[in-house]
């Protein structure tokens, strides 16, 4: 009887630590996934900035020009 229980027991516990570890990896997931939006838009701001910073460099040539 008390194998029966221990062995319940573990099972339950099994089964527990399995949903903590999904739960972890599901929100390691989410935050890799959040990572990885937050790279491609600091990619995209370095992008407009070095275009704005193009743009401001030809305007300033042209105002050379005149």
């Amino acid at each position: 009887m008390q194998e029966a229980n221990q062995s319940s027991l573990m099972s339950l516990e099994m089964e527990d630590y399995q949903k903590s570890l999904e739960a972890l990896q599901n929100k390691l997931s989410e935050k890799e996934k959040a990572l990885q939006d937050s790279l491609e838009e600091v990619s995209r701001v370095d992008k407009r900035a070095d275009d704005f910073k193009t743009q401001i460099g030809e305007w300033k040539e042209k105002k050379k020009l005149i």
